[in-house]
């Protein structure tokens, strides 16, 4: 074979072995599309997080509630669940870890904030106590070991208290309310300042010191059952 045809070879030889070796380090792997699978795996894993954590929230949205009172804070619940469910459609790794631990540590605080809220709200108080009010004025008179037992017609009448005066008592707190829909959980001065509006809001409401008195007749009378 003449050297040229020699030389023509050996470039075509080399060429082939070429194509081979591109051909082998693809063959079983695809850069262009692994590499982006584990970022997408991770935010994937991250939106779920703050789904498991709006389905945690889902009782305190207003749209959940039969009733909504106003200790049940639904302008800042509307806005935590905003938040969270933006997180839910569009978060990605970064949006988890602190931001995340820092929403849960938000919530917990709302929660306890609201709970300490509803010794205010006399339309939750009737809410919560009209049950076990008329599992009483049902059932037999209670024996209690001590004192003498709630009549009856006092229970009635508290109830109809209750069922008279709650939203007026509401409607009379209705600053302190407002307020306790701002203020910054964070400042425990602001807190503090908050329900001390509260008590002085109360304490000028005829509505809201006939419905304290109402639930303490009430809270009596179950605790003769319960005993």
């Amino acid at each position: 074979m003449p050297p040229a045809d020699l030389s023509r070879h050996g470039r075509a030889l080399a060429a082939g072995l070429v194509l081979l070796g591109s051909l082998a380090a693809g063959c079983g792997s695809n850069p262009g599309t692994a590499t982006p699978a584990a970022p997408a795996t991770a935010d994937a894993s991250c939106r779920a997080q703050w789904a498991a954590l709006a389905n945690s929230i889902a009782s305190h949205t207003p749209d959940t509630r039969e009733h909504t009172h106003p200790s049940a804070l639904a302008e800042r619940w509307n806005t935590v669940a905003a938040g969270v469910d933006y997180y839910v459609t569009s978060a990605t790794t970064k949006d988890c870890g602190d931001t995340l631990d820092n929403q849960r540590v938000s919530i917990d605080a709302l929660i306890d904030f609201g709970n300490g809220l509803q010794a205010y709200d006399m339309e939750y108080q009737e809410e919560q106590l009209v049950g076990p009010a008329q599992a009483y004025l049902d059932g037999s008179l209670p024996h209690p070991s001590k004192g003498k037992a709630v009549s009856k017609q006092a229970v009635l009448l508290a109830l109809q208290t209750l069922a008279g005066q709650a939203a007026t008592a509401s409607a009379d707190l209705d600053p302190g309310w407002r307020e306790a829909n701002s203020v910054d959980l964070a400042d425990h001065d602001a807190v503090e300042q908050t329900l001390s509006d509260l008590d002085l809001l109360g304490a000028h409401s005829t509505a809201y010191q006939q419905c304290r008195a109402a639930t303490a007749v009430i809270q009596k009378a179950i605790s003769q059952l319960i005993g």
